[in-house]
């Protein structure tokens, strides 16, 4: 409800009390999904101002030896390879995003049920740990 009514993620709290910053959002989904910490690395230059928006617009006007870059509006330079990874990586983060609000969902409707998952699920990290 909190997001609804605007107030930031990083300006709420956990189940654990943890403040829900970014890294420590990547660090929790790092835990289950271990590719999220890579990710998040190389998408947010997407997000915040970056090498990435400066260098994605250039290109070399020089095939060999590029000593000079011309800024283009036009993207032909970058590969294909490189919009589908892009679109992996937004789909698999979608993908996250969906299997947490199914979670919640299930909590809301059965917080017994949610409890006692969360109470296994304590138990399987311990007996791995040790």
């Amino acid at each position: 409800m909190n997001i609804l009514e605007g107030v930031p993620v990083k300006k709420q709290k956990d189940m654990s009390n943890q403040q829900m910053t970014d890294s420590y959002l990547v660090q929790k989904l790092s835990e289950r999904y271990s590719w999220v910490k890579d990710v998040y690395a190389n998408m947010s230059g997407y997000v915040h101002l970056s090498e990435k928006h400066i260098l994605n617009a250039m290109q070399s006007a020089e095939k060999e030896y590029p000593s000079n870059l011309k800024v283009t509006d036009v993207d032909a330079f970058i590969t294909e390879n490189i919009y589908l990874g892009a679109i992996l990586d937004f789909q698999r983060s979608t993908d996250v995003l969906f299997d947490h609000v199914y979670g919640w969902a299930y909590t809301k409707d059965d917080p017994e049920k949610a409890a006692e998952y969360l109470r296994k699920q304590s138990i399987t990290k311990e007996q791995e740990q040790g």
